[in-house]
């Protein structure tokens, strides 16, 4: 076994390793290191993570690998090709995180997007209303 190989498996299995203690286990350590909750990066992170972990995701990396040894492609490179499709994920979702953030900030209005889900609810009862006594509608 090469040392990237075996590199790449041991990477694997803390990333999974971190998500398992991460889902069931470390919430209370998470909220310590984030101070309560003010101090939002590792909390980003750790979403990010659990996210990034999808069968979306995890199914278009299973079509590209197949994809990749369909065209005879060394296992090296599907290796890397394959890490970076996970790294990107991941970096996409703290970026996502991390706008949205500022989003709120611009707003500075406290439970900005548990409002918006409730007028949204609100409208949509309205037209399904609506368009039971008014048909045509």
């Amino acid at each position: 076994m090469s040392k990237k190989l075996f590199f790449f498996i041991i990477l694997a299995a803390l990333l999974v390793a971190a998500t398992i203690y991460f889902r069931f286990a470390g919430t209370p350590f998470l909220w310590q290191i984030s101070n309560g909750g003010s101090f939002l990066l590792p909390l980003l992170a750790v979403a990010a993570l659990l996210d990034s972990i999808n069968p979306c995701a995890i199914s278009v990396l299973l079509i590209t690998i197949a994809f990749l040894i369909n065209l005879g492609s060394l296992r090296s490179r599907i290796l890397a090709v394959g890490g970076v499709y996970i790294l990107g994920i991941f970096l996409v979702y703290i970026l996502i995180g991390l706008g949205i953030l500022q989003a709120f900030h611009l707003f500075s209005t406290p439970h900005f997007m548990a409002k918006l889900g409730a007028g949204l609810l609100i409208l949509l009862g309205i037209i399904n209303l609506v368009n039971e006594f008014f048909p045509r509608f």
